[in-house]
């Protein structure tokens, strides 16, 4: 009855209510990128020194980022532009939360003032924390894509003079990756704090209006917000990830290696001792704050989670 009663309360103020929980955490999501531009700046600058001297490889991702930021503004005005024209074909005026509860007159200045805060919202919930979601993800695919080329390049280098430098090398990129893990933890926990808010809002609205109250415009609305926020969730997650499965198999590498050098007859003990340390070098898994852990299960864990409030949501409508 408890639970019932509070979700009865929360909906009476259903149209304010997306603006009060995510745009403080859009703020918040605001200020750490702000913060840690710096630190973020020198982290890829780090990485892009480690993989063009010691990999041979340059990152050039300044196109898909250009591609991915120019489709999700032409979404969002499509958006938009979909959202006023449902409102507009509505017979009766709605208290939806693009008017704050005001009534406004469904002419032409009325729908531009409409549109004007559905791109004003919509920019501050859905596109600047999806493009930071993107940016965060690349952050991270970069350094899976390091932990790739050296283990690639590990393999070729085991019978050269330059294998043992080559080796201890494995250190610094394992401390850029930490200096990553440590710069995006508080941007990533916040981004994924937003999503969540995001799709659980959205998950609340199907379940707990009334058909009666379910317009083709709230429909619309929290259907982009849910897809939204669960790709961005989907794609950090799946990056993060990609990190310490590449690592386990870089350390599986030079375990290989430690057993062949093991095998000759003639063996160096400084060279076992440098390959045994770099064997041993392990980096968790990329984190939000040490909360979230990005890991393949975390996704099943949140999708599950959502299922459950699901179920949750329609005893209550019930």
């Amino acid at each position: 009855m408890l639970i019932s009663a509070v979700a009865l309360k929360v909906m009476e103020i259903k149209t304010l209510l997306p603006v009060l929980i995510t745009c403080p955490m859009s703020y918040v999501l605001w200020y750490l990128m702000f913060k840690r531009r710096r630190m973020l700046m020198n982290c890829v600058r780090k990485l892009n020194d480690f993989s063009s001297t010691k990999l041979s490889m340059v990152f050039s991702r300044s196109r898909l980022f250009n591609a991915v930021a120019i489709t999700c503004f032409t979404i969002q005005i499509t958006y938009a532009i979909m959202i006023v024209y449902l409102l507009h074909q509505v017979q009766e005026p709605v208290n939806d939360v693009w008017n704050f509860s005001y009534k406004m007159r469904y002419d032409f200045w009325h729908n531009c003032v409409r549109f004007l805060l559905v791109c004003a919202y919509n920019f501050q919930v859905l596109t600047f924390p999806g493009l930071v979601t993107f940016l965060i993800g690349g952050m991270y695919l970069n350094c899976r894509d390091s932990l790739i080329s050296y283990e690639k390049k590990l393999g070729v280098l085991s019978r050269s003079e330059s294998f043992l430098s080559y080796v201890m090398e494995y250190s610094n990129l394992v401390d850029i990756i930490n200096d990553f893990n440590d710069v995006l933890s508080a941007p990533a926990f916040a981004a994924i704090v937003l999503n969540f808010l995001l799709m659980f809002n959205s998950v609340a609205t199907f379940l707990l209006f009334k058909n009666k109250e379910l317009l083709p415009s709230f429909i619309v609305e929290n259907a982009v917000s849910f897809l939204f926020s669960s790709c961005s969730v989907l794609w950090m997650t799946v990056t993060a990830s990609e990190i310490h499965i590449w690592v386990r198999k870089v350390s599986s590498s030079f375990e290989d290696l430690y057993d062949k050098e093991m095998a000759q007859s003639q063996r160096s003990t400084r060279r076992l001792a440098f390959i045994k340390a770099m064997a041993d070098k392990e980096i968790p898994a990329m984190s939000a704050c040490g909360i979230i852990y990005f890991t393949r299960s975390y996704i099943l864990s949140v999708f599950g989670g959502f299922f459950t409030y699901a179920l949750l949501f329609i005893n209550i409508k019930d």
